[in-house]
């Protein structure tokens, strides 16, 4: 019987001990936020990329993207790639670039080292911020030198 009186007590004193305090909340749920799909395809395309050898580098060249709706446009991402299919995570340009070209100086560099002249493959792709995401467009078509 006292064991019961020291354990109603002890959770009485509980409860009281929290009155005039401001109530926790036990559960949290956070505002919604609506996830946006966005379709790649809706977004800019980059079409008639060209390469040309120049003495200084590979000069890629494009037209502009056809920007549909209204998204913020950011530029675009150059990329090498390394092997016939395998594109790179990280663009040639260290920010995307407004100009419908980009110089490639990397290319003499690497043929200097290795003696031999390899084939260097690029594609572009333009770059927008709709909600304070980084999306990508689809990638142009795959241009070699």
């Amino acid at each position: 019987m006292k064991q019961k009186l020291h354990n109603f007590l002890f959770i009485f004193l509980i409860f009281i001990s929290g009155c005039g305090r401001k109530q926790k909340d036990v559960f949290y749920f956070p505002p919604e936020h609506k996830v946006l799909n966005v379709n790649k395809l809706e977004l800019g395309y980059v079409k008639n990329v060209k390469v040309l050898k120049t003495d200084i580098g590979n000069k890629i060249l494009w037209q502009p993207a056809e920007i549909k709706n209204e998204k913020e446009f950011l530029g675009y991402n150059v990329y090498k790639l390394v092997s016939a299919s395998f594109v790179p995570k990280k663009p040639l340009n260290k920010s995307p670039i407004m100009q419908t070209n980009f110089l490639d100086k990397e290319v003499l560099q690497n043929n200097n080292l290795n003696k031999s002249k390899k084939c260097c493959c690029y594609l572009v792709r333009a770059v927008f911020k709709i909600d304070d995401k980084i999306y990508e467009g689809p990638s142009s078509q795959v241009v070699c030198d």
